[in-house]
């Protein structure tokens, strides 16, 4: 997320204000010593916030890993 948010140029006060959080929640989701994970949500919320978008994990087959037709 810090990676995203200096991408952007976006402080973490503009996030926060962007998301309607506060700047101790976002320096809860930004901090690096975090060990929980996020929710789809959240992350979601995040990425809005910074004008990016989600993609859905995409699975392939293995066939498809290795090139075979």
């Amino acid at each position: 997320i810090w990676d995203a948010l200096v991408k952007a140029k976006i402080r973490p006060a503009e996030l926060a204000r962007r998301m309607g959080i506060s700047q101790t929640a976002v320096s809860k989701l930004i901090d690096p010593s975090r060990t929980s994970p996020y929710n789809l949500d959240t992350l979601q919320r995040i990425a809005s916030a910074l004008g990016m978008n989600l993609e859905p994990p995409r699975f392939v087959e293995s066939r498809e890993l290795l090139g075979a037709d």
